[in-house]
């Protein structure tokens, strides 16, 4: 059994043998691939994050307003008399 995996390649925390417990090998991660810690491992795959769209979001609200002024929706809203 390999009694030390060395340090992660992306983070190098240093990652503890395959069977053993945090008890028994305090402060390492666990083995997840070759050269790799499983936190490491879990962010390769977590999917990008959502970027804003400045420029999308400009067009959508143009086009929402223009649809209002065209079915004559006055462009404060229309004054129901409240």
């Amino acid at each position: 059994m390999n009694t030390h995996l060395g340090r992660c390649g992306t983070c190098a925390w240093t990652m503890r043998p395959s069977r053993t417990t945090l008890a028994q090998h305090p402060n390492t991660r666990t083995y997840r691939r070759p050269g790799i810690c499983t936190i490491c491992h879990a962010h390769a795959l977590s999917a990008p994050a959502a970027t804003f769209d400045l420029d999308h979001a400009v067009l959508a609200l143009n086009y929402w307003l223009q649809d209002r002024r065209r079915r004559g929706v006055p462009e404060h809203g229309v004054d129901i008399g409240v």
